[in-house]
């Protein structure tokens, strides 16, 4: 049935679910609708009579590729819509500023049909653009190679890249990718040897090849070309990157496997074939695992998702970890709030004892204390944010709200690099000589379900 996108809203506050149609013929459930505030409106039409109205910078799959708005060439480029076939974009109208909502689905392809026409939305970006933030904090170079013409300036510049400092690419090829990649790393540590060097492809997806960017729009050649040159590139640029002490970030879409039969592993297949999971040290898999609401100008609105990072492939540690954090629409991903809950987790943060030194943490729902199972080897001063004094052992209990956690790290920052420390004491496996846990210890998942020993 056909409903507006109004009704979404409601029924989501409702808790109801609702999917909406994506690609393959399925249905995929809605799990945010974004309320993006007044922006300027376009409205898009194609040769079928459908439109929408969307923001410049919205994404639409055309016949040549993931494009946004700003770059439909009118009476060029065709829109992929929900009888699968592709409809010429006959006009693009500024229509003035208008209220512009959005909608995050569970599909790992991260796009939906609205309207009749095939959309996107995704948060591999994000985590590439935090890559190259920390790069940058530690005085090295940071280059991001885009291939989707979707870097958005404002948001980089929200969540700490120094746009100044950047090195931004834009790039259509993988041929030209790739070439740029080792040219770039000669020419770098040609001036210096020692520099951190981060370079993000953003995406593999949104690449093409040579011979299909020169010839028509027909289907002949275009997968296995895209795979060959993946291939013989991964092959080139391993070894060379290994040697100069590169890190190399490359984002890609999960499509749905056809071919795979029930209860298959290869349930998901990305774009381009098999080689860069092969040479690949590390691999990880986004997804969204929820929303976070908050009044907004008196009104509960959608203010962030919930994302979830599992790691299918590690070279350098224990692969099929998994790690969730929340992610905020006009900040990022919220750091502390994870320390927290990994504090929590791991039970750094215990209630119903009163020790001669304690964090006490107040929220609604109870009140939990970081207390001497951990800070008996901190010896420094604590200061608060709010008012400058000094806190030392001897002052008893003092107490904070969940929501000024984040202060109470950036004014404290040998507590911070305490409290980090010990986070990580618990998440970084150390290889050992022998098992510590015993077989009473150890389960075993086995097709959705979990054995014990």
């Amino acid at each position: 049935m056909k409903i507006t996108i109004g009704e979404v809203e409601q029924l989501l506050k409702e808790g109801k679910t609702v999917k909406v149609k994506t690609i393959n013929n399925e249905y995929t459930p809605i799990i945010n609708f974004i309320n993006k505030g007044t922006l300027k409106t376009f409205k898009v039409t194609l040769d079928n009579e459908k439109t929408i109205k969307v923001t410049e910078k919205h994404k639409f799959f055309t016949d040549a590729g993931w494009l946004e708005t700003k770059d439909i060439i009118i009476n060029k480029h065709k829109i992929l819509c929900d009888d699968d076939s592709y409809y010429n974009v006959v006009s693009i109208d500024n229509i003035g500023l208008h209220e512009i909502v959005d909608i995050t689905v569970e599909h790992p392809d991260e796009c939906y049909f609205g309207n009749g026409m095939l959309n996107h939305n995704s948060g591999k970006s994000l985590l590439a653009s935090y890559a190259l933030k920390s790069t940058q904090e530690k005085g090295g170079l940071a280059i991001y190679i885009d291939t989707e013409a979707a870097a958005s300036r404002e948001y980089m510049d929200a969540i700490g890249v120094d746009i100044n400092k950047l090195v931004y690419i834009q790039l259509e090829t993988l041929e030209d990718i790739f070439s740029t990649i080792e040219s770039t790393i000669a020419k770098v540590r040609s001036i210096d040897s020692d520099v951190i060097v981060t370079i993000v492809v953003d995406s593999l997806m949104g690449a093409t090849t040579q011979k299909e960017l020169d010839a028509d729009y027909g289907k002949d050649g275009y997968n296995t070309d895209k795979a060959i040159i993946l291939s013989k590139s991964m092959r080139k640029l391993t070894n060379l990157i290994a040697r100069q002490n590169i890190l190399l970030i490359l984002t890609n879409q999960l499509r749905i496997n056809l071919q795979a039969m029930p209860f298959s592993p290869d349930k998901y297949i990305t774009s381009g074939g098999k080689a860069v999971a092969f040479h690949s040290s590390v691999r990880l898999r986004i997804t969204s695992a929820g929303k976070i609401k908050a009044p907004v100008n008196g009104v509960e609105q959608v203010v962030g998702i919930k994302t979830k990072v599992a790691v299918v492939k590690n070279r350098l540690g224990p692969p099929l970890r998994v790690v969730g954090y929340e992610i905020y629409f006009d900040s990022g991903i919220d750091n502390y709030g994870s320390w927290l809950d990994i504090l929590k987790q791991y039970k750094l943060v215990t209630s119903g004892t009163t020790w001669s030194l304690i964090l006490r943490y107040n929220s609604i729902r109870d009140t939990d204390e970081l207390g001497k199972s951990i800070l008996k080897e901190y010896t420094g001063t604590i200061v608060d944010p709010f008012t400058g004094l000094e806190f030392t052992e001897a002052d008893g209990i003092f107490k904070f709200k969940s929501k000024d956690f984040t202060r109470w790290m950036e004014a404290n920052p040998k507590l911070k690099e305490f409290l980090y420390d010990a986070i990580c004491d618990r998440l970084i496996m150390d290889y050992k000589d022998g098992r510590e846990y015993s077989l009473e210890d150890i389960s075993i998942e086995n097709d959705g379900e979990t054995e014990h020993s």
